[in-house]
């Protein structure tokens, strides 16, 4: 036959990368995290994968292209939630393997304000030791209380954090005839 020739790949695939951070199993991660990762060598381009799922079966970020050792995950993941990611490197001779999987769980955000109940808004003749109560907050797992005689709380008659019910006695008795202020959190 006639002479032909061919050459192959100039490099071989890059080695898959290290990762850095956010460090395996961490917890209270930003809902828009920077992934970051040790470069490769030879490599040209790295691909980022998230998932819910080890497997990643499904994504939530997948970008191929990014030149630099981090990416910014976005939009925003899900709070209180874990996630699993992974790298893998390319170059002229191909994309190399993943990296190990991690997984990291972002943050849980504060809870919502509580709404106050008890008494109400602008009420008259109320005990000297009342009772204040509010409306659970989800995922609130303590409050903490404060009365005033002024609106913005420079100070205090009542504080009481850690309470684990949705109300509290203030002890001791207020003051006659005065105006109080109170508010949860």
């Amino acid at each position: 036959s006639t002479v032909w020739s061919f050459t192959t790949l100039p490099v071989a695939p890059p080695a898959a990368p290290l990762l850095i951070s956010p460090a395996d199993l961490s917890t209270g991660i930003a809902l828009t995290p920077i992934l970051s990762w040790n470069a490769s060598a030879t490599a040209t381009s790295y691909q980022v994968q998230v998932s819910t799922t080890s497997s990643f079966a499904t994504t939530v970020f997948d970008q191929s292209g990014i030149a630099a050792t981090s990416a910014l995950v976005t939009p925003a993941l899900l709070n209180n939630t874990v996630y699993f990611w992974r790298v893998n490197a390319s170059n002229a001779g191909g994309a190399g393997s993943f990296s190990a999987t991690w997984s990291f769980t972002t943050l849980l955000l504060p809870p919502a304000a509580p709404t106050l109940i008890s008494p109400a808004d602008l009420s008259l003749g109320i005990a000297l030791s009342p009772t204040l109560s509010w409306n659970a907050s989800a995922t609130a797992t303590s409050y903490r209380v404060q009365v005033s005689t002024v609106s913005n709380f420079a100070t205090t008659v009542f504080d009481l954090s850690g309470i684990a019910a949705t109300s509290a006695l203030v002890t001791p008795a207020l003051l006659n005839n005065t105006v109080y202020y109170w508010r949860v959190n």
